[in-house]
């Protein structure tokens, strides 16, 4: 079946979503389709909260076997907002626009 790069992103998401709950975290999710978070993540035992834009992994295989891994960059409005990018590969979470494995 093939998916839509919408579904495909509300599937990275809800992921990501599943991996913070996981891990001990509260999640909020933004109720809106658009606007600069996706969601909020609360660590209940220090109180900070991180705000996140997640993407999709968009994975090149080099001719050696070697894997990049490209993220889109955040915009400026969300860096004003001190959002943070996140996504994930496999069990990676991963938050820089170019990873290298």
């Amino acid at each position: 079946m093939n998916k839509s790069a919408s579904r495909i992103g509300d599937i990275t998401e809800l992921e990501l979503c599943h991996y913070f709950l996981n891990d001990g975290y509260e999640v909020f999710r933004n109720v809106s389709s658009t606007g600069p978070v996706d969601f909020v993540v609360l660590d209940i035992n220090s109180g900070e909260l991180t705000m996140y834009d997640s993407k999709t992994a968009n994975v090149h295989t080099k001719k050696d076997g070697r894997k990049i891994i490209y993220l889109s960059n955040i915009n400026e409005k969300q860096k004003e907002l001190g959002v943070k990018l996140v996504s994930k590969y496999g069990k990676k979470i991963l938050t820089d626009t170019k990873i290298e494995l």
